[in-house]
């Protein structure tokens, strides 16, 4: 069972790492916005939709601005809220869209470098491996768990 306190626990020792980024694997029954909800209330934490902040902003931009610009807005999304707050990204899907041509992953820890990220990843740890949606989909992504603070049900 997935629980707020071992977020909050992930996002403390999250603090010294070099990139400062929690990955929470929240299957599609975990009751996710509730658990979303206790964490900020433990941590003081503010929590930013992603595809309702920026994708707004990229439906008057061509397929080329998007992919260049994307990043920068995604830092403009963080820019009001102190360094030292926690932030709990949510709805992320956005990142994996193709036609972005974007690493998902990457972006999530360059956001990190300077703020503890909690992001909410609907995907799967299987074997050593993080994976977002399922092989042959056009948004399949498969990342090597190493040195990746995830937390899941069961751990």
């Amino acid at each position: 069972m997935l629980s707020a306190d071992s977020i909050v626990d992930a996002a403390r020792n999250a603090a010294g790492q070099y990139f400062r980024l929690v990955l929470v694997i929240a299957p599609e029954n975990s009751e996710k916005s509730i658990l979303l909800k206790q964490v900020q209330d433990l941590m003081g934490a503010t929590s930013i939709k992603i595809g309702t902040e920026i994708s707004q902003q990229l439906l008057e931009m061509t397929e080329r601005q998007r992919t260049l610009r994307l990043p920068r807005l995604l830092d403009d999304v963080l820019v009001p809220y102190p360094l030292e707050q926690v932030v709990i990204l949510d709805n992320i899907e956005i990142l994996f869209d193709q036609s972005l041509a974007l690493n998902p992953l990457s972006v999530l820890q360059k956001l990190s470098r300077n703020r503890t990220i909690i992001a909410f990843w609907d995907g799967a740890v299987q074997d050593g491996w993080l994976t977002y949606a399922t092989p042959g989909h056009p948004e399949y992504r498969r990342y090597p768990t190493l040195d990746i603070l995830i937390v899941q049900p069961g751990s």
